[in-house]
């Protein structure tokens, strides 16, 4: 007999894509299907005492149904924000219009194009 504990009895399931858009002033939305998000708020902590205490504090406020995911082993992705200013975008369309360029030109080199009208 195979108890619910035991290995032969879970199944992993198959994952779940998330998706989290952090925007430039801070709004964070998260996008998926059939999941169950919980956002916190971690307080702010200067000292490892304070981050301690702001550990203690989200552990105490999650509903048990999150407490239970709320380990250092199920961090499944970690992000710092930063602004993405409209300048860096520019350049990386430009950039990439560059290597599209690049990569024709060297199939046209290479006759990998059967024809070209210009």
């Amino acid at each position: 007999m195979v108890s619910e504990s035991s290995p032969e009895s879970r199944q992993k399931l198959p994952s779940l894509p998330v998706l989290v858009a952090v925007h430039s002033d801070g709004f964070i939305e998260v996008f998926g299907s059939d999941i169950d998000v919980r956002v916190v708020d971690v307080p702010h902590g200067g000292s490892a005492r304070c981050e301690r205490l702001a550990e203690q504090w989200i552990e105490t406020t999650l509903p048990p149904r999150h407490r239970s995911v709320y380990f250092p082993g199920n961090v499944r992705a970690q992000h710092m924000p930063r602004v993405i200013t409209p300048r860096e975008i520019a350049d990386t369309l430009l950039e990439l219009a560059l290597i599209r360029s690049i990569n024709t030109l060297t199939a046209l080199s290479k006759g990998e194009v059967a024809s070209c009208t210009l």
